[in-house]
């Protein structure tokens, strides 16, 4: 079966459908015609090889199959949502983590004053300092333990 031809708006038209028991409210809040709904359902039909509804006068009741693929859909787009504003919080410094490197005395004497300002202004922003030599922290950094290493030593990468 090729999933490829399964987009998120036919999903989301399918949800809508199946929320509203009706092809005409599913297109009214979908701001899409009737006929567009229509077809995106019989093309979804198509490509999963089963009907999702049955067609009343009443309106669009699932069927069997129908109700455990909804149940599906509406898992994977509660994911989607929380994915996307996990994603967006982080892009936003609303969450996450900044790990650094660097020697104590560069941490006591520069970093300090730095760090208690943008733990102010990012509140929930993890900040993780490891202490050490330059070529520990070099290492540190090459091997994605730190985000940003500060070293004070001429280095050749």
């Amino acid at each position: 079966m090729d999933y490829s031809e399964i987009d998120l708006n036919s999903l989301k038209v399918f949800i809508s459908v199946a929320d509203s028991k009706s092809i005409s409210s599913a297109s009214k809040k979908l701001f899409i015609s009737q006929p567009a709904v229509t077809n995106c359902i019989k093309k979804l039909e198509a490509i999963l090889g089963g009907k999702l509804f049955i067609r009343t006068s009443k309106g669009a009741m699932l069927t069997t199959e129908g109700k455990m693929f909804y149940d599906y859909c509406v898992d994977a787009m509660k994911k989607i949502n929380a994915g996307l504003n996990a994603f967006s919080k982080f892009a936003n410094l609303s969450i996450g983590q900044i790990k650094i490197g660097s020697s104590s005395t560069i941490i006591r004497h520069m970093l300090i004053p730095f760090i208690s300002y943008f733990s102010k202004k990012y509140p929930d922003i993890k900040i993780s300092i490891h202490d050490g030599l330059s070529d520990q922290l070099i290492d540190m950094l090459n091997h994605d333990e730190v985000d940003l290493s500060i070293v004070n030593t001429p280095i050749e990468n």
